[in-house]
């Protein structure tokens, strides 16, 4: 975030664990580092900050199942699509929405 000089990054705690980490540039201070999350933060792929929502946006894969068939099988086809994920950095608050194709 160019205006308040935040930078967000993904950061791996341990081998199993990721957290992502929000760094005041200005004082070159460590924040706060997010361990837990909703949707976990190891599921945001291309993460960037988006100066008009004022929030940090990313893609995670959507693996629901969809209900919808396949045209040519009669079950149920596994939702292989891509959600747009964003984060409010003031309220710590995920959005999660599903882009169609």
């Amino acid at each position: 975030d160019e205006e308040t000089q935040t930078l967000y990054v993904t950061v791996e705690t341990n081998n199993t664990a990721f957290a992502l980490a929000v760094i005041d540039m200005g004082s070159k201070t460590l924040t706060s580092v997010d361990l837990e999350g909703n949707p976990p933060v190891d599921e945001l792929f291309g993460m960037s900050w988006d100066p008009d929502s004022a929030s940090l946006i990313g893609l995670m894969q959507n693996l629901a199942t969809t209900g919808a068939t396949n045209a040519s099988a009669s079950e149920e086809s596994n939702g292989h699509g891509v959600n747009l994920i964003s984060l409010d950095p003031m309220t710590a608050k995920w959005t999660v929405c599903a882009l169609s194709s």
